[in-house]
């Protein structure tokens, strides 16, 4: 389990995100999967309220649209989703927090 914090976003698409660990929402996120009995990956959004505590917005039961922050993280879901349906022990995973992407969505141009 990893989070990724949105700093900067147009269009609701996080063009700037970090890996952050933050433990509340991992725990509303654990007790969330076990109610619904999710099995593989999802992803859960919060937001902060003024106290900084997470509140969930949204749950998708499928991979994030920005998985590459978390395989360049240590953690490759879609690897270790397949290792796990087809039996295979999931190797130890070691989260490098702090890891910042930054995703750009406009033309570029050259002349020749």
């Amino acid at each position: 389990m990893a989070g990724r914090e949105s700093n900067v976003n147009l269009a609701s698409i996080p063009q700037v995100a970090t890996l952050r660990k933050n433990d509340e929402a991992y725990e509303i996120a654990e007790k969330v999967i076990g109610a619904l009995e999710l099995d593989g990956n999802a992803d859960l959004d919060f937001k902060f309220d003024e106290n900084g505590h997470p509140v969930l917005m949204e749950i998708n039961p499928r991979i994030a649209a920005t998985m590459q922050i978390f395989k360049e993280g240590g953690l490759n879901l879609p690897y270790l989703r397949v290792k796990q349906l087809i039996g295979e022990e999931l190797p130890e995973v070691n989260i490098e927090y702090g890891i910042k992407m930054h995703r750009r969505y406009l033309e570029m141009f050259a002349r020749e």
